[in-house]
């Protein structure tokens, strides 16, 4: 299913009553990916879909690009490892945890390796595991491979985070502006859509970029109230480009790659 993330607690009403499945998010952005799998572990959290157990609720874990056993071997080391720390001094860990496929998986998809992944996750259907694939234009037979793999071991949900257009951010960013009396042209909207066109989304989306912009816009104006209530085209030219934003701290821990 292709959904925004904004309609993701309408999915998990629907699987109200029901045995928690597994998660399998893609999209055009590793920044939608997380933004959604908190939006989904917080509302697994609210609904109590899980009888969580541990010290921590969720975490997140990188799960880097391998082609052999021994590789695909020390990755699930690292990730039992994580789970025993989320566990700490009880019995079992019941909880949320988030694997973010490195983007190689997404341009080279499933090899042989990665069934000793699968195997662990079979091993472990206490646990609601929400897995991140990004598209960033490759083979959607790639993509695909991983998720066939993991439905071979478990009942796995598939949702399609869409992107929000370069035009649909323009016109966010312009209704925000009119709603705090803030007057942009059609120069200076064009100029956005051209940037938001241009923009590689795959570690910043456009509409975080979009939103970063308002406040800063907002922001700028409550400071000096004397700031022009015109948006200037210099005020949008660093819009380039932007670095992936560190996800420490905010899905429970994250357990880094050693």
């Amino acid at each position: 299913m292709a959904i925004r993330d904004f309609d993701l607690q309408d999915v998990l009403r629907k699987i109200d009553g029901h045995s928690c499945p597994d998660f399998f998010l893609t999209g055009k952005s590793y920044s939608s990916l997380e933004r959604a799998a908190l939006e989904l572990a917080d509302g697994i959290e609210q609904r109590r879909l899980i009888s969580f157990m541990g010290t921590k609720q969720k975490f997140s874990i990188i799960m880097p690009y391998f082609s052999d056993q021994q590789s695909a071997k020390s990755f699930v080391r690292r990730l039992g490892e994580s789970v025993s720390i989320a566990r700490d001094c009880y019995y079992q860990f019941r909880g949320i945890v988030i694997i973010e496929c490195d983007r190689e998986w997404s341009k080279k998809g499933s090899n042989s390796s990665l069934q000793i992944v699968f195997d662990y996750l079979k091993r472990h259907d206490e646990i609601c595991f929400i897995v991140l694939a990004v598209d960033d234009g490759g083979s959607k037979e790639h993509i695909n491979s991983i998720y066939n793999g993991l439905c071979s071991v478990d009942f796995w949900l598939p949702v399609k985070i869409e992107s929000y257009t370069p035009e649909e951010c323009v016109d966010c960013i312009e209704a925000a502006a009119k709603r705090s009396g803030l007057n942009i042209s059609e120069d200076v909207k064009e100029s956005l859509a051209q940037i938001f066109r241009s923009r590689d989304e795959t570690d910043v989306s456009n509409q975080e970029i979009a939103e970063k912009l308002i406040r800063q816009l907002l922001l700028r104006r409550e400071v000096n109230p004397n700031y022009s209530p015109e948006i200037d085209i210099s005020e949008i030219s660093y819009l380039g480009g932007a670095s992936k934003p560190h996800s420490s701290g905010r899905i429970g821990f994250v357990a880094n790659n050693r």
